[in-house]
């Protein structure tokens, strides 16, 4: 019984002993504590100021940003402005140039037509004009033997007694001052043979023709 109570002693006195070192040490954090509370809120109250002062810096930084902001929308609003002004003055331009233009273009397209239509109708009046000179002044037909009209010129004239190598030329003559037209009807500048052959494509009458080869040989 003794022993039982001893242990029991001995283990409330250590327990009393375990107690007692963890007041201590709670006191002694306390105090620990204590030391370090003001240096704690030194700096709290450090980093409180540096907080504000950052929170001023962004303020003033946020209203520099904004003026500009608003500044560069101004100046954006002016710009439109006049970007706007510009294109309806240019959209007037155009429009009156385009009315102009397409005025003019459209009297230009008409006149150049009417002078299209005059030139065709000048251009078909003149072919009409050459084709009835060639039928009137014609002196060859389509395989290179003399016309009709020419044989009975040259008979004609020679039975008038005209000489039949003054034929030719009065020809030309009476048709450059008549008719404005040079006729290509030279017989006596070619070669004696070709004289000849010419004279033959022209069907005079036999005495008259006679008449022509024997004159054609005495110039030969």
């Amino acid at each position: 019984m003794k022993i039982l109570k001893q242990k029991r002693l001995i283990n409330d006195y250590e327990y009393e002993k375990r107690q007692r070192k963890s007041s201590d040490n709670e006191v002694q954090r306390d105090v620990e504590i204590g030391k370090m509370q003001p240096q704690i809120v030194d700096h709290v109250k450090k980093s409180h100021l540096n907080s504000e002062d950052h929170v001023q810096q962004l303020l003033h930084e946020n209203e520099n940003l904004q003026k500009q902001v608003e500044h560069l929308q101004l100046c954006s609003s002016k710009r439109n402005k006049s970007v706007n002004y510009y294109k309806r003055s240019l959209k007037k331009v155009k429009s009156k140039f385009k009315t102009e233009i397409h005025g003019e273009v459209k009297s230009l397209k008409d006149t150049i037509l009417n002078k299209d239509k005059e030139i065709q109708s000048l251009l078909s009046e003149i072919n009409e004009l050459e084709e009835k000179l060639r039928d009137n002044v014609n002196t060859k037909n389509a395989d290179g033997s003399y016309s009709d009209s020419a044989q009975l010129c040259v008979i004609e004239l020679a039975g008038l007694e005209v000489a039949v190598e003054k034929i030719p030329k009065v020809v030309q003559v009476v048709s450059s001052h008549l008719f404005a037209r040079h006729l290509n009807f030279l017989i006596y500048h070619q070669s004696r043979q070709h004289r000849l052959s010419l004279m033959k494509d022209i069907i005079l009458p036999k005495n008259l023709l006679r008449k022509g080869l024997n004159h054609l040989q005495v110039l030969a």
